[in-house]
Order: C-alpha cells, then sequence, then structure tokens
C-alpha cells in the first residue's frame, strides 16, 4: 500500500517492531485535526507537532462496492500543519498517533501561510 509501513512494539524485551498494514484512509480521515509527533531523529527532542488537516481521496480511487475490474489499492494524501520555526526536509519520517501507532511517511514540504508549514503524504 504505498510508502508506508506501520509497526507496534512486541511485548519483548528487545523492543522489535513488526509491520502492520491498518493504515487505510477511512483511520486517517478519522483522525483529521489531531496532533502526530514527527521523529527526525533518535534523540527525545528531535521531534516536533504536526496537525493532520486533510485527507483527501484521489480522484479515481477505490471506493467500496465498486466492480471487481475496478478495485485497487486506496489512493489518498494527507495534508499536515506545522510550526514553521522547525522546516522539515522531504525524506522519510518516524510519525507517532495513539491510534496509528509508529508509521514511517514520507513528508514532502508543499507551502506556508501564516498558519505555518505545510507538509505532504501520498499513498498509492
Amino acid at each position: 500500500m504505498g510508502q508506508v509501513e506501520t509497526t507496534t512494539r512486541e511485548a519483548t524485551s528487545s523492543s522489535r517492531s513488526t509491520p502492520r498494514r491498518d493504515t487505510e484512509f477511512g483511520v486517517f480521515e478519522s483522525l483529521v485535526g489531531e496532533r502526530f509527533r514527527v521523529h527526525w531523529g533518535p534523540a527525545v527532542d528531535e521531534a516536533m507537532n504536526l496537525v493532520l488537516v486533510e485527507a483527501a481521496l484521489a480522484p479515481d480511487a477505490f471506493q467500496p462496492g465498486s466492480s471487481a475490474a475496478g478495485r485497487r489499492s486506496q489512493c489518498f494524501s494527507l495534508l499536515f500543519l506545522g510550526d514553521v520555526s522547525r522546516r522539515l526536509e522531504q525524506r522519510l519520517y518516524r510519525v507517532v498517533h495513539e491510534r496509528v501507532g509508529d508509521v514511517a511517511l514520507f513528508l514532502v514540504p508543499v507551502g506556508m501561510d501564516a498558519d505555518g508549514m505545510y507538509y505532504e503524504s501520498i499513498f498509492n
């Protein structure tokens, strides 16, 4: 499902992660307006909050009930808003939310306005 891999922490002493594939559009759509923690380094202070401001299905994305011939993975985009005091570069980040867990998202800076800096992640 695109460039996403989610992980959950196992209850073992090794703290290994295992992939999950439950990061679908509906999950993110229900989280619009919520904060996500974005980590760019291993230290606790190497992180910032982004707010999910939009979750949008691609115009030709899979819709429940569509014909089997037209079915494919859901394609959608997420738009996040962050503070301009720290600008993130285009790259893969560890993003954390209590309902989604740890998610690896490729974030791209797409613009800035009076509200802050916007970042987009596309699932295809």
